[in-house]
């Protein structure tokens, strides 16, 4: 199990699916993603096949 906050997903799907692969990580919480809604394909390219993924995207505001 492992955290991290990514400060945006956008530039690093691939970074995020190859720390879940080559740390055989069961569960990695992935914090300030900057998504907007579930079915965002940033999601899906950060995500390792057989994984999958939970989420809540924030919908009002931008952090603080």
């Amino acid at each position: 199990m492992a955290e991290c906050a990514v400060q945006s997903l956008s530039n690093k799907t691939d970074a995020v699916n190859a720390v879940i692969t080559d740390r055989r990580l069961d569960v990695l919480a992935v914090t300030e993603t900057r998504h907007l809604a579930s079915h965002d394909a940033r999601l899906r390219l950060a995500t390792p096949a057989g994984y999958a993924v939970v989420d809540v995207a924030r919908t009002t505001g931008h952090g603080g």
